[in-house]
């Protein structure tokens, strides 16, 4: 028999990748090592009572550790967590911040001062990221702090680091004000026991936050959410070795809350804290309590499926029950079905021996890029009111191809330096439909008509008649 007795009666599930070892006799080292992860485990466990369960701090502060952990330079931020008696005499309203701060006051002599260890790492990594409770709500402080020179008229104490931003992130409503005013007086004499300044011209950071909470139990979940995105924009940052600016760091969390989702990955975290530092002597497994084990799981049933798993089994192979109605001619002709291509409705209009050009963007004489290697191939051949095509297929005046019926059947009525154009809206001298962006509608003086963008006209400087035609593109 086991020396250590099952706390409660369940059933994990079995699987092949799983081999118990009911019936084996745990070893000395096996007990001490339940006995040192009792702590751990409990973080894990508890986020597995009720979806509105507050958070506890050893909950937060395992997840937290756990994702600081995975940052490809872990010195990058400093995650302080404090106990809950320190937290609630540094954080509560009750008088006891003298209390508090007493526990973390530094000594100092004529050559030395002399700190608590959590001012240790904040001191040294530009950026702290510290979860508090203040009266049962979670406010997350986000600091950036650098090397400074000591503010005389701040202080008598020696100070050697000055916080130059920060953010408090407070996402519920009831409440805020005080509990920000509240910080805004302790956190400067907390800092100043690890010699660090929070001047008043530090600036605050707004914004990280869009939208308040209704629950006050939820502030846990949204505290690791935002310390988790935080952390995430710093392996950003790391991956991308100063390529990005660190106002990103700032930036809004654009995220809708989902509670479920950050309890659930919460509890993952906590659980791999858990198996990491046991060297991985621990494993999770899955299991089925009893009615004995007093598991609720009304409590934590909340998600609702709105769109089922797209799983497919065998069973698929010969289901056919996805079926698309094949529009007949008459529903071709309506634009909600699939609409005709500018090609089906082009007559035959291209007369051959002539440069084509597709690009509506092309508006001057003069091309805006530079030369393709097959453009710088093309002779000097294109007269003064002519257009560049950016067509890097296009490289002769002559067509390489034979007419095809619909050219040989096209009247010559090209006049020399014209562009013609592709477009295949263009197909008749009255428009039958909205004018697409590739036509523009032009006053001749002649005639009312529509050209091609790709024509253009060239007045001579000398009063002379104009030596260039514009192509009427017939509809």
């Amino acid at each position: 028999m086991p020396s250590a007795q099952p706390t409660c009666a369940a059933r994990v599930i079995r699987n092949s990748f799983i081999k118990f070892g009911w019936g084996q006799t745990l070893t000395k080292e096996i007990n001490d090592l339940v006995t040192k992860f009792k702590t751990d485990a409990s973080a894990m466990y508890q986020l597995q009572v009720s979806r509105d369960r507050p958070i506890s701090s050893s909950s937060l502060s395992s997840a937290v550790f756990w994702e600081h952990r995975h940052l490809a330079d872990q010195r990058a931020v400093s995650t302080p967590a404090i106990d809950d008696e320190l937290e609630i005499d540094l954080f509560s309203k009750d008088g006891t911040f003298e209390a508090g701060l007493d526990k973390i006051r530094s000594t100092s002599d004529s050559t030395s001062v002399c700190l608590h260890p959590m001012f240790g790492p904040m001191r040294d990594r530009p950026y702290t990221l510290w979860p508090i409770r203040i009266e049962g709500i979670w406010v997350t402080l986000i600091l950036e702090i650098k090397m400074g020179a000591m503010d005389a008229s701040y202080s008598n104490k020696y100070m050697d680091r000055r916080v130059t931003k920060f953010a408090v992130i407070d996402p519920f409503l009831e409440g805020k004000d005080s509990r920000r005013e509240l910080l805004k007086e302790r956190l400067p004499h907390i800092l100043a026991q690890g010699c660090i300044q929070l001047p008043h011209d530090a600036i605050m950071m707004e914004g990280f936050l869009k939208h308040d909470i209704q629950e006050s139990w939820a502030t846990g979940l949204v505290a690791y959410a935002v310390c988790r995105e935080f952390l995430r924009r710093l392996r950003v940052l790391l991956y991308r070795k100063g390529a990005t600016p660190t106002d990103f760091l700032w930036s809004e969390f654009e995220e809708d809350y989902d509670f479920d989702v950050y309890r659930e990955s919460l509890m993952a975290a906590c659980a791999h804290q858990v198996i990491e530092k046991s060297g991985y002597n621990v494993r999770m497994a899955l299991e089925v309590p009893s009615k004995r084990s007093e598991n609720n799981p009304a409590a934590l049933m909340h998600t609702k499926v709105s769109q089922p798993d797209e799983v497919y089994k065998t069973k698929d192979y010969t289901t056919r029950n996805i079926v698309i109605d094949i529009p007949g001619p008459k529903d071709s002709e309506d634009p909600g079905f699939f609409p005709r291509t500018h090609e089906e409705e082009m007559p035959t209009i291209t007369p051959p021996s002539t440069l084509y050009c597709r690009d509506a963007s092309i508006t001057k004489l003069q091309p805006t890029h530079e030369p393709s290697p097959r453009e710088e191939e093309m002779p000097a051949i294109t007269p003064l009111n002519t257009l560049y095509c950016r067509d890097a297929s296009i490289t002769k005046l002559q067509p390489t191809h034979e007419p095809s019926p619909r050219e040989e059947e096209m009247p010559a009525i090209t006049p020399l330096n014209t562009l013609y154009c592709r477009d295949a809206s263009i197909t008749k001298l009255q428009p039958t439909r909205e004018p697409s962006p590739f036509t523009a509608w032009a006053e001749d003086a002649e005639t009312d008509e529509t050209y091609c963008t790709l024509s253009k006209k060239r007045e001579l400087e000398d009063g002379e008649e104009s030596a260039s035609k514009r192509q009427r593109i017939e509809y």
